[in-house]
């Protein structure tokens, strides 16, 4: 097996969790190419991993002709959320004063701007999306903390704070029945809570497997994590072929 890593050296903010990836599978033993362009990997066998971001990996999914869609907001954890949570348009927020003092994040493509609050038209300015671009449109709340619960296998991996004060704790009941009704997450996946100013344990939102922020994730589960969701995701292609050919 080869794992190949996009090139992360020296480690940033914006690389540190394909770093922590390629740590994990070095610890494991294996292989690992570390590459710039994708022409330089040429073709994938059905053993080999690729570690990359969001983009990079939708399209090598593209070339296997595997469509991944994005996680957001699954039905299934909708008592967890503790605000009306609906999708709309960019249109539906600029037209109409009423609509805004909402938070508004991409939906089709969740990396595409950061998730915000719009209270006026300026909190607009720079989001370089069309009229017609769909979002999710939900009330805002107020986070003291959050965290992201790994979930490996339907089970909890890991959970590790990434936003907030310190002093505030979550009730893991909530995460245990967040986990248990979501049963058609993938085989990894993340759900992040928060805990808002009223002391509620909250959904904030959930992703994929893949690409996932590590945020202090052990590396050998990290790399675990990663592998799991790999080999979900590209299972049902390389049942039928032997490789892919991997270009730009």
């Amino acid at each position: 097996m080869t794992v190949y890593v996009r090139k992360v050296e020296p480690p940033t903010d914006f690389s540190v969790s394909p770093f922590t990836l390629l740590t994990g599978f070095y610890l494991r033993g294996e292989e690992i190419v570390q590459y710039n362009t994708f022409n330089e990997i040429g073709e994938l066998v059905d053993q080999d991993i690729i570690v990359d971001y969001v983009f990079q990996m939708q399209h090598i999914f593209n070339l296997m002709n595997i469509k991944v869609r994005p996680i957001d907001y699954p039905n299934q954890l909708q008592t967890f959320y503790g605000r009306k949570i609906e999708s709309g348009t960019i249109s539906q927020i600029f037209e109409s004063k009423t609509n805004w003092n909402v938070f508004i994040k991409p939906k089709a493509d969740t990396k595409l701007f950061e998730g915000r609050v719009v209270r006026t038209r300026k909190d607009l300015i720079g989001l370089n999306v069309t009229y017609d671009y769909p979002i999710w449109i939900s009330e805002p709340v107020h986070f003291v903390r959050e965290w992201r619960c790994f979930i490996l296998n339907h089970h909890v991996l890991d959970v590790r704070p990434y936003k907030g004060d310190y002093h505030v704790q979550y009730d893991p009941t909530i995460i245990d029945a967040a986990v248990a009704a979501w049963k058609e997450a993938p085989n990894t996946c993340s759900i992040d809570i928060g805990v808002t100013a009223d002391n509620r344990t909250l959904v904030v939102e959930a992703n994929d497997g893949f690409s996932l922020g590590t945020y202090g994730l052990n590396p050998y589960q990290a790399a675990v994590f990663h592998e799991t969701r790999w080999r979900e995701i590209t299972h049902a292609y390389f049942q039928d072929h032997q490789t892919v050919k991997v270009h730009e």
